[in-house]
């Protein structure tokens, strides 16, 4: 038993730190594709006062055009809402198997509970597709391995 509540446990502290960073690269690929976006129709506006080349303006539109689809399609900020959702979940999960590892009463609601955060832990991101980092994976199972060391050893 204490094996399978350490590697719940273990999963999900990794999860929830994996999905924390996700998290935070997507919601920065956000902000800055809106930034250019945002530069890009500045600049636009700002050469009706000026003679600048009509080759410069085009690419200029291209550009600018170019990502907003982008940003439509790689949806960027649903992929920062799933990712932060299924963080939230992990964490939810982590102090609740904490509760049952430091021997706090573990009832069948609180069995049902875990069980059912798992779940929507895995359903969260089913729908969203999101990037899987092998590096970014490994860090976060390197740091979920120290703390978990740290805060539980015996």
């Amino acid at each position: 038993m204490d094996e399978q509540i350490w590697g719940a446990l273990y999963d999900a502290e990794r999860l929830n730190r994996y999905y924390e960073r996700l998290a935070g690269r997507y919601r920065r690929l956000h902000f800055w594709f809106n930034m250019a976006i945002a530069l890009g129709t500045l600049v636009a506006a700002l050469m009706f006062f000026t003679d600048l080349p009509k080759l410069v303006s085009a690419i200029l539109f291209a550009l600018v055009s170019g990502a907003v689809i982008w940003t439509t399609f790689a949806g960027y900020a649903r992929k920062s809402a799933a990712a932060e959702n299924a963080s939230a979940l992990c964490a939810e999960v982590r102090v609740l198997l904490t509760r049952v590892w430091h021997g706090v009463d573990y009832t069948s609601n609180e069995s049902g509970r875990v069980l059912e955060l798992q779940q929507r832990m895995q359903n969260a991101t089913l729908f969203v597709r999101l990037d899987v980092d092998a590096d970014l994976n490994e860090r976060c199972s390197k740091d979920a391995s120290e703390v978990l060391r740290t805060e539980f050893a015996r």
